[in-house]
């Protein structure tokens, strides 16, 4: 386990495809395996800090003592509940789920988030009970509950529309745009997707043999996993849903970001820096990332994009 507290993190920067060359036998990539490409993707979407923000806090006098949080690389919502605690100064540990060997699916994870996804977060209380948080939306809410730790991410007068945003932002399935994208212009890595999908319903088979506790868990996730196959890799019914959803969302933010004579403070949803623009940054990051093109007539957008945190109060000098 690694600990510390991000300093600076921007999320997912841009990883441009067109360096990557189509999967010859449907194996690796001319010049580099199929492993070495999903390292140097990872190497870019994981940039470790090199030392903590000054002014980050304790959970000390909070009800909450220490804070865990499980993430993955290239995960959106692990990387949205990492850039709040960041940037309210709020120390954590930090625990990477190695996707590629599959971490996330074994027994003494599940055991700690059931769903098995990320992020989880652990947050030792009282008396040692342990409160588990298994849906990153849950924990931004837990977070900027009344009396958390750390400032306000959410403005009172302000809360309905930014908490409206972020909900607006969750209701995109970011699968079916990235695998769409995929099937358009890489279809190579969408079979490996499927090979991978392949062979992760496998182990899950295999583990619900082996560990009988868990085995209504290892079954739900079987069933989860074949309807993404079905939903996101092989088919493309839910593009059309989710790229209204998308632009719904990426017009709306457009439109608050607005010229810079009408904001309170330029660059940021609503004003200040808010839990708004914590997960709008994830997303925008998540679409760069696999050239969904968000930015594409939206000036403002691509004004402030890989700007955000200019005024966080966790970026130093």
């Amino acid at each position: 386990m690694v600990s510390y507290t991000l300093r600076r993190d921007r999320s997912l920067p841009r990883v441009s495809w067109s360096s990557v060359v189509e999967m010859k036998s449907g194996k690796s990539f001319e010049g580099e395996s199929v492993r070495s490409f999903l390292e140097r993707v990872r190497t870019f979407t994981e940039r470790r800090p090199e030392r903590e923000p000054a002014g980050s806090m304790t959970m000390e006098g909070s009800g909450i003592g220490e804070v865990v949080v499980y993430s993955m690389a290239m995960s959106p919502y692990a990387a949205a509940v990492r850039l709040l605690l960041a940037e309210k100064g709020v120390e954590y540990s930090k625990t990477e789920i190695k996707g590629m060997k599959r971490e996330q699916i074994q027994p003494w994870f599940a055991r700690i988030n059931p769903k098995m996804t990320v992020p989880a977060v652990t947050l030792a209380g009282e008396g040692g009970v342990e409160t588990t948080l298994t849906d990153s939306r849950e924990a931004l809410a837990y977070f900027e509950r009344e009396g958390a730790p750390g400032r306000r991410l959410v403005d009172p007068a302000k809360e309905r529309e930014t908490w409206s945003l972020v909900d607006e932002a969750y209701a995109i399935q970011l699968a079916a745009l990235y695998c769409d994208r995929f099937r358009r212009t890489k279809p190579a890595v969408l079979e490996m997707m499927e090979d991978m999908h392949a062979k992760l319903l496998s182990e899950l088979g295999r583990l619900s043999e082996e560990e009988p506790q868990l085995r209504e868990e290892y079954e739900a996730k079987k069933r989860e996993k074949e309807t993404y196959l079905e939903n996101f890799v092989r088919g493309s019914g839910k593009v059309a849903e989710n790229e209204a959803r998308a632009k719904a969302l990426l017009d709306r933010a457009e439109s608050l970001l607005g010229p810079p004579s009408t904001q309170e403070q330029e660059g940021f949803l609503f004003g200040k820096y808010s839990v708004a623009d914590v997960v709008l940054t994830s997303l925008l990051a998540t679409l760069l990332t696999f050239d969904c093109e968000p930015l594409q007539g939206r000036p403002n957008l691509a004004k402030v994009s890989g700007m955000d945190a200019r005024a966080c109060t966790w970026v130093g000098g």
